[in-house]
């Protein structure tokens, strides 16, 4: 039995918390939150024997092997390096870090004590995703040579720490990076040459304005907070495999499309798939253009299936399909993208 300590009780740390319960090999016998009521009330929701409002007494529990790391994106980099130095296997909530050279720190400091780091990338173990892993190893996808993502939000109601990008890292970082890491993750994580990127505060003020939406980030922060994320932003990427990457994020655009998608696209066929849709592929036969869609009637459950790898990978040596050193890639995108953006300048890598 894996026994896991949680640092931070927020909603997502329910997620979590509800996939643990359905796994017989791990038990999560103690929680952490500045919050210390929010804390006990999860505790006493799932269970918990302990409850703390500083994390380093679960660091501090010889017998807690694990710990699964949902607290806000600026503390990751320094509660993921206390974990590791403690003897912890980690698992830790995208995004990673706030820049790559604090997720360069992390992968250095797993690989010296030996223990597992994995970045909570849920949406690779989505079924849509897994049948479009699928078809490019079957090898119809051909040689990819073009990718795209586009992950906006039409005007996205924040609140709490989210509005601030020196704590959020910004809409791209915060949201984008799931649709980021899919394409790279489907492409097998080449690396990162150059990129070139704009980004923009433009219409800033439209969602305290706007009537009738809900938040869309809920933060327990009561404090507030100036909206500093970007409105939006949007790069190309050189990667090594020579496939371009074009990124659109934003979180208040007068976009028609409002959503998530991508696509990749090869010398044998492309696919394209909208968040929450079913994946379409596009191809020739016959000296026919077709377009044809999966059968994928597998619902799953994500964070079940990736905290049931994550214990897996622990207790039986796995090898995990998330490698720590993939973060570093996926922020240099994110990082390249917003100082480009600043500069008016390439940022080579």
């Amino acid at each position: 039995m894996l026994k896991v300590g949680i640092i931070g009780a927020g909603t997502i740390a329910g997620r979590h918390l509800e996939s643990f319960l359905q796994n017989k090999d791990a038990k999560v016998v103690a929680i952490a939150d500045l919050n210390e009521e929010l804390a006990k009330n999860r505790a006493e929701q799932y269970g918990i024997e302990e409850c703390y409002n500083d994390y380093k007494k679960i660091l501090e529990d010889k017998t807690i092997e694990a710990v699964l790391i949902t607290t806000p994106t600026f503390t990751h980099h320094d509660i993921v390096l206390d974990a590791l130095r403690a003897g912890k296997h980690v698992m830790c909530e995208k995004p990673p870090c706030l820049t790559p050279k604090q997720a360069e720190e992390c992968v250095a400091e797993a690989e010296k004590c030996g223990k597992l780091l994995m970045w909570a990338f849920v949406c690779r173990f989505v079924p849509q995703y897994k049948f479009i892993k699928d078809y490019i190893a079957s090898g119809r996808l051909g040689e990819a040579y073009h990718a795209e993502v586009v992950s906006v939000g039409r005007c996205s109601m924040m609140n709490g720490w989210f509005l601030d990008k020196n704590l959020a890292g910004g809409h791209l970082l915060d949201v984008a990076i799931h649709r980021i890491d899919e394409i790279m993750y489907l492409m097998d994580y080449p690396k990162v040459k150059y990129v070139v990127g704009y980004s923009t505060d433009v219409n800033k003020e439209l969602p305290s304005k706007i009537k009738g939406l809900g938040s869309s980030y809920t933060s327990r922060d009561a404090k507030k907070y100036e909206r500093t994320v970007e409105s939006a932003a949007s790069g190309y990427v050189k990667l090594d495999n020579g496939v371009s990457l074009f990124v659109k994020a934003g979180s208040v655009m007068y976009s028609v499309k409002n959503g998530a998608h991508i696509e990749l696209i090869g010398d044998k066929s492309g696919v394209y798939y909208e968040y929450g849709k079913t994946p379409e592929i596009s191809t020739s036969m016959d000296n026919y253009m077709y377009e044809m869609k999966p059968e994928i009637t597998d619902k799953g459950n994500a964070f079940e299936e990736e905290v049931n790898h994550f214990v897996d990978c622990v207790l039986n040596g796995t090898e995990c399909i998330v490698k720590p050193w993939q973060a570093v890639e996926v922020l240099k995108i994110i990082d390249g993208i917003y100082r480009s953006g600043e500069t008016g300048e390439l940022v080579i890598y």
